[in-house]
């Protein structure tokens, strides 16, 4: 039974990871669409920056810039051979770790955990909620999960194996790891998780067997990962002060929301809820997938302990082989509580610098985990056994069995709902992400059509926006000068875009002086929210002819009304 159980489990890790590719695909055929978003802004025009210049400007963003050189290593690759857009080609770089992650995920996941896990992990991975919205985005956050997700692993294969020599998880570990540090913030915090939980387990496991004399890890062991960490940590040096500038930037002024006890929840929500038309099934498919997570992890315990600690008897009281599955399993809830707990605490003593997208970073490890508590738990129904506590004796084995039967039942109805509010979950995120992508390029057609008028009829008038992210997406689909009704402190996006300086104001009067100086009577206003009704009163108060050409444009995820105002 349990070489026909092997056999259907690879072969449904197979079908994983093909309807996981099917999707891979589906996503692929939105990169050739043009509409972008403020943030993906910032990418396309960075990597149109020669490098020095992308460097020097980059140190004025928020983020640190190494998402932004890959991006314009493959435009320039891309471009040279295909001819492809800066923005296919931003869009195209975001796919790239899901392709990096399957090659993970067949070889060292596999060799541990077998191809369910696998493939479960890469379908989670591709249709969890909000995970699809990152395969078509031009930003840095799955590059950043990647290279976490890659350093976890190697990490995880160097601790496995402490007693033998293992240079080429240190280089990877190091390679990954400055990664992650020069990708995104967070997935710096992750990184740092990684290394501190690997080299206090370490330096444990020195401690606890030092009076074990035929034990092979010793204190030699953990020379090559201290020159490890050291040797990331002055790879960063070059970034410190871009750094410690853009931490003055942030603590002055960022627009992220305070933290508050709501935000714990929030944070489940984000990871676990789908959004269904009946929020009662959403609420369920959540509930039950973390009442399922949570039962597994705790039976996972369970089993792994038994196992270790008879282990331990049958090798006569000395440390067993490190259990793998308890590295994964509790390893990735380690990495991915650590950086909510860290992006709270900063929030709390710094200023609000976290919000629920930047747990991205720890979301492939995470989903990498659950996919291993369930494959764990589906071997405690179909084997009697958990994973790391199989032997070749056949009496052990009988033994396990007996031990394990008591869970058979709970662990066969956790894995049916689990994989239900999986199924349920998957398909719906998934497709309210294709519809989406679907709506947003249909309507953004629509909007570059009104945008192809104005080149033609309002060549030279000028454009007032209420609302600098409208105003900055204006500057890369139109020439026009444009003036911002209100004001703003973002002006690095004007510099990035050859834009500088904004105009800003928010007196009538002003707007009247700007028009007749350019010998025009009329401009264009691309108003956006509540407040552009507010602003067309005000200037319907002086006198002002106002005619709305199109209402209802979509600019990637606002709505604009566009209005010529006449004197």
């Amino acid at each position: 039974m349990e070489k026909g159980y092997k056999r259907i489990s690879e072969i449904f890790g197979i079908i994983c990871i093909l309807i996981g590719a099917g999707v891979l695909i589906r996503t692929a055929c939105f990169v050739v669409s043009c509409d972008i978003w403020f943030d993906e802004l910032f990418t396309v025009e960075l990597a149109l920056k020669d490098t020095g210049s992308l460097l020097s400007m980059a140190s004025r963003d928020v983020h640190p810039p190494l998402y932004y050189l890959i991006v314009r290593l493959v435009y320039i690759m891309l471009h040279t051979t295909f001819g492809t857009g800066i923005v296919t080609a931003a869009k195209i770089t975001s796919l790239i770790p899901y392709v990096l992650v399957i090659i993970y995920l067949v070889t060292f996941v596999r060799r541990h955990f077998g191809m369910l896990a696998s493939g479960m992990t890469f379908l989670m991975i591709v249709t969890m909620p909000h995970m699809s919205e990152f395969m078509a985005e031009a930003r840095m956050y799955s590059w950043a999960a990647f290279c976490v997700f890659a350093m976890f692993i190697h990490a995880a294969e160097y601790i496995s194996a402490l007693a033998r020599t293992q240079y080429k998880n240190i280089i990877f570990i190091f390679i990954y790891g400055v990664a992650a540090m020069y990708l995104h913030y967070y997935s710096f915090i992750c990184a740092g998780i990684i290394a501190v939980c690997v080299l206090v387990y370490v330096i444990v496991l020195i401690c606890r067997n030092k009076k074990s004399p035929e034990d092979k890890v010793d204190i030699t062991k953990i020379s090559p990962l201290l020159i490890c960490i050291v040797l990331a940590l002055i790879a960063y040096i070059p970034w410190i002060r871009a750094l410690m500038s853009q931490m003055g930037q942030v603590r002055s002024s960022y627009w992220i929301q305070p933290v508050s006890l709501r935000t714990i929840p929030g944070c489940l929500k984000y990871i676990f809820k789908p959004e269904f038309e009946s929020a009662v099934l959403s609420y369920v498919c959540a509930g039950i997938l973390i009442a399922g997570y949570v039962w597994m992890l705790v039976t996972g315990l369970v089993m792994s302990r038994r196992g270790g600690s008879r282990g331990a008897k049958e090798n006569h009281g000395s440390k067993p082989r490190t259990n793998i599955y308890s590295v994964y399993a509790f390893g990735s809830l380690i990495v991915c509580a650590g950086l909510v707990i860290a992006g709270l605490i900063l929030s709390v003593i710094f200023r609000p610098v976290f919000v629920y997208r930047y747990m991205m970073p720890a979301m492939f490890v995470f989903w990498m985990g659950f996919a291993v508590l369930i494959k764990n738990t589906i071997d405690i129904v179909f084997t009697h056994k958990a994973a790391d506590n199989v032997t070749s004796d056949t009496t052990k084995c009988g033994s396990d069995t007996r031990r394990s039967i008591p869970y058979v039942v709970p662990a066969l109805a956790a894995t049916v709902l689990v994989l239900c509010a999986l199924i349920l979950t998957g398909v719906r995120s998934f497709n309210l992400f294709r519809w989406e992508e679907m709506h947003k390029s249909s309507e953004v057609e629509r909007t570059l059509e009104v945008f192809e008028e104005i080149r033609r009829d309002y060549p030279d008038t000028l454009i007032v926006c209420n609302f600098n992210q409208i105003q900055a997406l204006m500057w890369y689909y139109l020439d026009n000068d444009s003036v911002l009704w209100g004001w703003t402190d973002e002006t690095l996006i004007a510099d990035i875009c050859d834009r500088s300086p904004i105009v800003m104001t928010t007196d009538t009067d002003e707007i009247k002086r700007l028009v007749t100086e350019r010998g025009q009577n009329s401009f264009l206003f691309f108003g956006s929210g509540n407040a552009r009704e507010e602003i067309i009163a005000e200037w319907n108060s002086y006198g002002i002819f106002t005619e709305l050409l199109q209402d209802s444009c979509f600019l990637e995820r606002y709505y604009i009304n566009i209005y010529e105002i006449a004197f």
